[in-house]
Parts: C-alpha cells; structure tokens; sequence
C-alpha cells in the first residue's frame, strides 16, 4: 500500500495538499479538492487493513477524545471529521456495537451544529437500529421525530452576504449548496486577500452567512443552536476586541520567557499581575518546586491563542475597546464570564490567529 504523504503546518494553521496543492485546514485528513489522504504527525491516517485488532478500541477513544474537545471549542467541521474517522473504526463490528452506536450520536450532534439535519437524523436511524436497550431506542425514536420537524423547517432559512464588521466572526456558508464553508477555505476572504472563496461544489463567489435578524413571518422559530453562531453580539464584540494586539499590555510571548527563564522567583506572576502567587513562588525557590510548575504553566501559556491571553490577562484594556453603548453593569459581567472559563469565550477562528491578524496590519 502507498505511503499517505505527511505534510507540515504552516505557521497560519494552513497547509497545502502534496496532490493538487490545495489549500487545506490543518486538521483535514482529506483534500476536499482531489480527495488524497493527508496524514499529520499528530495523529496519522491509518487504513483499516493496517490496524491490528487491540488497536481499535485505542483508535477509536483518540479521535472521540479529539473530536470532542474540537467541538467544545466550537470547531465542528473538524469534530465532524473525527466522530467520522472513529466510526470508521467500529464500523460494523459486533464487539464494539456501543462504540458505534456512541460515535453515531457525536456524528449527528456535529452534522446538527453544521445544519445539516437530514445527515443527523440519519446517524440517529442507524444508531436507534443498532441499540439493544429498549428505552435507549425509544430515546432515540423521540429525537428523530423532533428532528424531522426541525428539517421540514429550515427551509425557511434565509441567508445574506456578512457585514464588514463580522467578517472575521460569522460563519461563512456557500451560496450554492448551503454548505458551511473549512477555515481553510474562507481564511483568505476573511483576511482581504481575496474577494471570493471557492467551495468544494465548484462555486466561487462571495459567500454568505445566516439572516438571523429578519426571519421570514410566516416561517417558525428555529432554535438558534443548530442555525446560527451560539454567540451573542457582545461577546463577539468582545473576542473582536480581544483579536488585536494590546499595545502597552501583557506580552504572551513575554509571559512565556520569564516563566521558563526566572518561573522559580515567580517573576511571570508578578508579570501578570498575581502578586500573591509571585510571593509564594519566590518565598518555595529554594524547593525548585515553582521552577517546575512555572514550566507548566509556560506550556498552558503557549497553547493558548491571542484572543484567549488577552481575555484573561488583559481584560482590562479589551474593555475599554468596547463600544459606548455597552453599560459598566454589562461590563463587570464580561469580566466575570471571561475569568470563570475564558476558552468558552473563543470561536474556532480565534486559535493561530496572530499571523493573519499580522498580515491586515501590514
């Protein structure tokens, strides 16, 4: 069998297919141009022929597991592609029918996030058909039929091109076949490189998001979880605001150096403003025990995305960025939801965003 060629990653997330040199998302595991299989160091595309029986099961749990923190980041085409390649791993096999029957449900929960509602009712019949246990499958039976209401519905979706000041937030759709659209595909158009995306279906043109502010009146309510963004307008003026560089804030590459340089003095705390933890840091130096806590957290700190550094450490000043019609009531709000769980905060875009973020300002 042909070795699957392994491409690396750019520094912008985008790679290009060794096939047809399409531009692809660094997650892809096949080119949506000529259909080559991409294979990562990360985790490598492995043929069903080639696995051995005990490396199903391992198989399968590495890209649930990734599949699922995809999709709690909010990147659902990507964890649509790993609920796909774990099933491909159980597919069929009697031993592991629960593993599909679990990977059945990821699949049609990323198939509803992408509005594709007949691809999830779908994945829901096989899996209610595969289920032994009667109330499970009368489970199932329940969601199908409120699924099959939702998809006689959404026909009345309706969808406009995206205004300048969401371009870089919306979820961008192709006009032609209503697909929604891989970062890969559209990050060229977000970032003023191009003026049209081109999607897989063949189509090239200016593509389109959601028209959640004027439904039709006479169309139903959709619910706004499987139509449009999860995020409110706020937030997303907030990670708007989070997206550019703080000029005279905290530095994440700075954060980094001195927590791997002088991490045992807890200097890097001092840096991000935890004086209290600084002071514990540098009164247990002499243990080297903060030394190896500060390398932690110098990883924990370089994993994190620009947006994600700025809501957390530089709050204060992505505030301020805020436009005058949002009330200090609302502010204090943001501030609290930001310091609870910040990456909740964080659409799929915000993760590698520096380098395009660097190529609008030059």
């Amino acid at each position: 069998m042909a070795e699957i060629p392994e491409v690396s990653e750019s520094e912008s997330g985008i790679i290009s297919c060794p096939a047809c040199g399409t531009e692809l998302t660094s997650w892809q595991i096949e080119c949506h141009g000529c259909g080559q299989s991409i294979s990562s160091a990360e985790i490598p595309v492995i043929k069903g022929d080639e696995l051995l029986q005990p490396d199903l099961l391992a198989a399968f749990q590495k890209w649930m597991r990734r599949g699922r923190l995809a999709f709690k980041n909010g990147s659902y085409d990507e964890a649509h592609a790993c609920f796909a390649e774990a099933l491909k791993r159980v597919n069929g096999i009697e031993a592991h029918r629960e593993e599909e029957i679990k990977a059945r449900q990821k699949l049609a929960d990323a198939f509803l996030k992408l509005n594709k509602g007949k691809e999830a009712v779908e994945q829901l019949v096989r899996a209610e058909h595969l289920s032994t246990n009667e109330e499970q499958k009368q489970l199932f039976q329940k969601r199908i039929d409120h699924l099959n209401k939702k998809v006689a519905q959404s026909g009345n979706l309706k969808f406009r091109q995206p205004r300048a000041s969401e371009l870089m937030s919306a979820a961008l759709y192709c006009p032609s076949c209503h697909r929604l659209l891989n970062e890969s595909e559209v990050y060229r158009f977000r970032s003023g490189k191009q003026k049209t995306a081109k999607c897989m279906c063949t189509f090239e043109g200016i593509p389109v998001t959601p028209d959640s502010e004027s439904p039709s009146p006479s169309a139903p309510t959709i619910e706004p979880e499987v139509l449009a963004p999860p995020m409110g307008i706020k937030k997303a003026q907030l990670i708007e605001a989070a997206h550019k560089p703080v000029e005279g804030g905290r530095d994440r590459r700075t954060a980094i150096w001195l927590a791997v340089l002088l991490g045992n003095f807890g200097i890097h705390k001092f840096y991000l403003g935890e004086k209290a933890s600084g002071i514990i840091y540098l009164a247990m130096c002499w243990t080297l025990i903060p030394w190896l806590v500060a390398l932690y957290e110098a990883v924990h700190i370089y994993q994190m995305s620009r947006v994600s550094f700025n809501l957390v450490y530089n709050i204060e000043e992505i505030v301020r960025r805020l436009p005058a019609d949002i009330d200090s009531e609302t502010t204090d709000d943001f501030t609290m939801e930001v310091m609870e769980d910040p990456d909740d905060l964080v659409d799929s875009w915000s993760i590698g965003d520096e380098t395009i973020s660097s190529t609008n300002q030059v």
